[in-house]
């Protein structure tokens, strides 16, 4: 599901009629964009998705590389690197450098797989994870209502997101539920 219908549910909820027509209509996503609540929305949305990423789900991808100087600039990763988690050439995991805007590795074609947190930007991304799109509506009802000093109903939604993603498997690999002792 896009993250643009996330928001369009979140949106009904909450009674914002204007963000629900303009997704029903399937204006622009500069037209989106213009419209205040939305914008609210989507940023709220993208929090969610990092404090997903950076606490229940990790986003990991593999990119492979032509290098000449054994040198492979931070920008030329198709998603926002994190930390990296390994570095392949000649089929063996190998040792690189990290610099502030370059990774260094041996010369030749190298495969390096690296952690990231999915970007949002406009709505017209999909759901970048294995869950229910109920988890993330909840999430961004929290966000939007801690943001909007609701904080009464910030934490009932934030109470339906956590139990959502409590049999979500914490980035460790193990999961979040708390042993029954406590």
């Amino acid at each position: 599901m896009k993250i643009k219908n996330i928001i369009s549910n979140v949106a009904q909820v909450l009674g914002l009629n204007d963000v629900v027509e303009l997704v029903a209509e399937g204006v622009s996503v500069q037209q989106l964009k213009g419209n205040m609540n939305y914008n609210l929305l989507l940023r709220c949305a993208s929090l969610v998705v990092a404090n997903v990423a950076a606490n229940f789900i990790e986003s990991v991808a593999s990119q492979t590389f032509m290098t000449r100087d054994g040198e492979i600039k931070i920008c030329k990763f198709k998603h926002s690197l994190q930390s990296i988690r390994r570095v392949v050439h000649g089929g063996r995991e190998v040792d690189y450098r990290l610099q502030i805007d370059r990774i260094l590795v041996p010369v030749g074609r190298v495969t390096v797989t690296y952690v990231f947190t999915p970007a949002i930007e406009s709505g017209l991304e999909e759901n970048p994870f294995v869950l229910s799109h109920q988890a993330l509506e909840y999430g961004i009802l929290a966000e939007y209502a801690f943001v909007s000093g609701m904080f009464n109903e910030g934490k009932v939604w934030n109470e339906k997101f956590l139990e959502m993603m409590f049999g979500t498997k914490h980035k460790t690999g193990r999961s979040k539920i708390m042993p029954s002792s406590f």
